[in-house]
């Protein structure tokens, strides 16, 4: 594309957009503000606007700026022109504080219910008039507005806007979202969550922090009430309405302030006594005289924001130092109501210039942290009960366990002392009876007069006494140590070789709490009876040695004499006696070695500590 045709392009594409915009202004979407109105004071009784006294005022106005003791109703009138009465065209109006009647051209579109005491209130809720012929003329039309006011209550009239429909609408649709429908949940969601929190403190009286936090959602529920209230039934006054606001402000921000001090698990008795008073004293004031509580009710939302900005400013150090999530959530959702509440502060006391309150629209935001913050206690203690009912239910267990294996203890116990006295009565009963016959049988063939029993027969019987003494012996003992088990023997043997000048050393290392089973022990002692018998017997020496040696998981037993020893021949399969020694050996799980030369015999057994089924229950 040339220059020259590029050139010839911009007054074409200037004409367009001209066309366009003059189509849109004929179709009146650029809304008009009217910012020039006239005004003029009234009496209560005023039904119509005074034809004389119209001041120049520019909107929004506060009619309290220019007529500070003027109580009752003031005139607005407003101009603009229409060139087409057949086009219909839309006004809104932002606010009329406290009640008005509004009026185009002579005719009435809109009135409140009470424009006298008790008043009604549209202070904060935008209106929406859709116009049209014949009450829209071609050429000046005039709007008039009857506001009803105190000058204690900033009245006057708000922003006026006219223009399209469908502009208009849209506009009006954010100003009611804004000023009116977030309130409006605002009131829901802190009654909702008042009920809740009250619910949850009526079943759990000791966490202050859930009564706490439901006042104050119920006490700012009924200041936001103020925003949306058409009427202020059941006063009667306006100064009755606006202390009980002003007390519900002072009592949200006390109550949310404790609430702050509750969460952070902190008491200042004096502190909240003295502000609990200060709460009293004022409440009372405005019970007793709502007209006095009414002209200083400022004082009332000045208080509630103190002690708000008190309670965030001592949370905001507590979240500093105990950073958990929930303190941390909390506190970053205070920050834009406390900006709100400083704008609507400073609105409230003419220190800036506007016509919208924030705190209520930002109230949710606090809302959302101090339910996060609760719901996560909520949860943490939740969680902790959770985890305390496993541990409890892990220790009931281990306990259940522990009784059962007590139970199963005493159980073999009982099993086994029964078995004891058993034995020990089949013992007695051995001793009494077949031990007390071997006994008079082996005296009376030692000392009969005719000829001498067979040596043989003599022997068996000895025999049978001192093994019916190793049962007696061993089965009295039923497991006990390795020491105690032996002494016995140990003294029998002893006396038995000293008759024959034999000299008997007994020598014991790491087995003094050494035990051994019933059986195992039983042939243990059989082992070492029968060596020592041998001795005795057969190896005609003066001198004898038992050494016991437990080294880890075995015990190694040796009996060693000073005889004439085993001839090399025999030593592999020295008879009868020699046999039942490996017999005892086997059964005990160890295995003899014999030693013998001619000064001596060593009988060396090595056996396992402990059963082998036990050791391989362990492996």
């Amino acid at each position: 594309m040339t220059l020259r045709a590029r050139l010839l392009l911009i007054p074409l594409i200037t004409l367009c957009l001209v066309l366009a915009f003059g189509a849109l202004r004929d179709q009146g979407t650029l809304p008009t503000a009217l910012t020039e109105a006239e005004a003029v004071p009234a009496g209560w009784d005023s039904a119509a606007p005074p034809p004389t006294g119209w001041t120049r005022v520019q909107l929004p106005d506060l009619w309290a700026a220019r007529w500070p003791e003027h109580d009752g109703v003031t005139w607005y009138r407003l101009r603009w022109r229409q060139d087409d009465a057949r086009r219909p065209v839309a006004i809104m109006v932002d606010q009329v504080t406290l009640a008005g009647a509004i009026y185009v051209n002579g005719s009435l579109i809109a009135r409140d219910r009470h424009l006298t005491e008790p008043l009604s209130r549209h202070w904060a809720m935008p209106q929406y008039f859709l116009l049209s012929a014949p009450t829209l003329r071609k050429g000046e039309n005039l709007l008039t507005i009857r506001v009803s006011g105190l000058a204690r209550y900033k009245p006057g009239l708000g922003k006026i806007e006219i223009g399209a429909p469908a502009a208009i609408d849209a506009q009006f649709r954010r100003a009611t979202f804004v000023n009116y429908d977030l309130k409006l949940i605002s009131i829901v969601a802190a009654l909702t969550m008042a009920a809740l929190f009250l619910l949850i403190w009526l079943l759990r009286r000791r966490d202050g922090m859930f009564g706490w936090i439901a006042v104050a959602q119920f006490c700012a529920s009924l200041y936001y009430n103020n925003f949306v209230a058409r009427e202020i039934w059941p006063f009667q006054t306006t100064d009755g309405w606006q202390m009980f606001v002003g007390i519900s402000n002072m009592l949200a921000g006390a109550a949310f302030a404790t609430f702050l001090l509750r969460y952070g698990d902190a008491f200042y008795p004096r502190v909240e006594r003295w502000a609990a008073a200060a709460c009293l004293i004022a409440t009372m004031i405005g019970i007793v005289a709502p007209p006095m509580a009414g002209h200083y009710v400022g004082y009332y939302h000045l208080a509630g924001v103190l002690l708000y900005y008190a309670g965030v400013a001592w949370f905001a150090r507590h979240a500093i130092r105990v950073p958990r999530p929930d303190n941390i959530a909390l506190l970053v959702c205070q920050s834009l109501p406390v900006l709100a509440s400083a704008h609507d502060l400073a609105l409230y006391f003419d220190w800036i210039r506007g016509d919208s309150y924030l705190f209520g629209a930002s109230a949710m935001l606090a809302l959302l942290g101090g339910s996060f913050a609760v719901a996560y206690r909520l949860v943490g203690a939740t969680r902790r009960i959770e985890q305390f009912n496993a541990e409890l239910q892990a220790e009931v267990a281990a306990a259940t366990a522990e009784l059962s294996a007590t139970l199963e203890r005493e159980h073999r116990l009982a099993i086994a002392h029964s078995r004891a006295g058993e034995r020990l009565r089949i013992v007695r009963d051995l001793h009494d009876g077949f031990g007390g016959m071997l006994v008079s049988a082996i005296a009376r063939m030692e000392n009969a007069p005719g000829p001498a029993p067979g040596d043989a027969t003599l022997a068996m019987l000895k025999a049978m006494r001192n093994d019916l003494r190793l049962v007696i012996d061993q089965t009295m003992i039923d497991q006990g140590g390795l020491v105690e088990m032996l002494a016995p023997l140990r003294h029998r043997s002893g006396q038995l070789l000293e008759t024959s000048g034999i000299e008997l050393d007994w020598r014991l290392s790491n087995v003094d709490n050494f035990e051994l089973d019933g059986r195992r022990g039983l042939n243990l002692l059989r082992f070492l009876q029968e060596g020592l018998t041998n001795i005795f017997s057969h190896s005609g020496a003066t001198r004898a040695q038992v050494e016991i040696i437990r080294d880890g998981d075995h015990v190694l037993v040796r009996i060693a004499d000073n005889g004439h020893g085993i001839a090399p021949a025999r030593a592999g399969h020295a008879g009868a006696g020699m046999e039942s020694l490996r017999e005892r050996a086997a059964a005990m799980g160890g295995a003899l070695a014999v030693h013998s030369s001619g000064e001596g015999t060593h009988l060396d057994l090595a056996f396992p500590a402990r059963p082998r089924e036990a050791a391989d229950a362990d492996g």
